[in-house]
């Protein structure tokens, strides 16, 4: 259970830091590269709050494997558990498992992970269907490393669920500018957006500031906002992620 003390505590500081650096990103830094290692182990916490009052926090594992150098394949494995508080009580669950892959290339300083994904309805709180996604996360990194433009876009060819309900499918894009701001440090700012076959959008003005202990660590400081929607609600979002590269 999420409670108010859980949202004006650590992580209201944490929000509230990510909007002073004015540092927004789409979708995430280095999006569309292999990691330094053959694997990765992601761990995302994420709190969000709604006007209607609903809060969640949620808890994300995501496992990402690579191969190859230049080029190859690369999967991932993500699963989520989540708890939410709102006007209508309160509940707690798995979520949808989604399992993805494809190849991956890089040419000069453009690195590409198109994939496709199925997303398993296995969750207590999911969406109770099969839905099916193609995507293409996309990076390009100058020479110096300095610089950089990140580029995520997904389709949703989205599922009947558990009642017969096939809701229109999905359109997700998000585009961040950065770099580098001083040594182990980096930051992007750009925005995502989720537009639905029946017109429905939501557009967000997102936030990432990395810190790299190592090539095999580093941690992010997330922070989101709803700008403009349509039969969307808007929402606030405020997360940590730490990843592990072996």
């Amino acid at each position: 259970m999420v409670t108010m003390g859980l949202k004006k505590g650590m992580l209201t500081w944490i929000f509230t830091l990510a909007t002073i650096l004015g540092i927004a990103y789409a979708d995430d830094i280095s999006k569309g590269m292999r990691g330094p290692t053959n694997w990765q182990v992601d761990g995302r916490t994420f709190y969000l709050k709604r006007p209607n009052s609903l809060e969640a926090l949620t808890n994300t594992f995501v496992l990402k494997g690579w191969d190859g150098k230049e080029s190859g394949k690369w999967g991932f494995l993500n699963a989520s558990y989540k708890s939410t508080n709102g006007p209508d009580g309160s509940n707690n669950g798995t979520m949808d498992i989604t399992l993805g892959g494809g190849p991956r290339f890089s040419t000069g300083n453009f690195h590409f992970l198109p994939y496709f994904a199925l997303t398993l309805p296995t969750g207590e709180l999911g969406n109770q269907r099969y839905d099916e996604k193609i995507g293409l996360l996309a990076t390009y990194l100058t020479s110096n490393k300095k610089f950089e433009v990140d580029l995520a876009s997904q389709y949703t060819f989205t599922g009947k669920d558990k009642e017969g309900i096939n809701q229109p499918n999905e359109l997700y894009a998000g585009l961040v500018l950065g770099g580098e701001i001083v040594k182990n440090v980096r930051g992007v700012a750009g925005f995502t957006a989720k537009r639905k076959g029946n017109g429905d959008y939501l557009l967000n003005l997102k936030s990432i500031l990395r810190y790299t202990f190592s090539k095999y660590v580093h941690v992010e400081l997330v922070g989101e906002t709803s700008v403009a929607n349509r039969n969307i609600p808007k929402k606030k979002t405020v997360g940590l992620q730490f990843r592990w590269n072996f």
